[in-house]
């Protein structure tokens, strides 16, 4: 079963597909205006895009995972 991949784009870059269970998904519905996000999933991605960097930024990094490039859907 897959919780989350990875697609990568035309241009390039990767799209990210995430899969949450019920109670994380109303967590998101019922926070986003208080945290002043226009949406639900605006919150989600912002969550993610801040939780990347900080693995980008952590000393030491996260160890590499490997990719052999054949497939472009990534579970994760």
């Amino acid at each position: 079963m897959r919780v989350s991949t990875l697609r990568k784009l035309r241009g390039g870059c990767y799209a990210v597909t995430l899969c949450l269970p019920p109670d994380l998904a109303a967590f998101a519905k019922k926070e986003f205006r208080g945290r002043g996000f226009v949406d639900a999933d605006q919150f989600l991605s912002c969550l993610l895009n801040t939780a990347l960097f900080e693995a980008m930024e952590a000393d030491p990094p996260p160890p590499l995972v490997g990719f052999d490039g054949m497939d472009d859907d990534i579970p994760f």
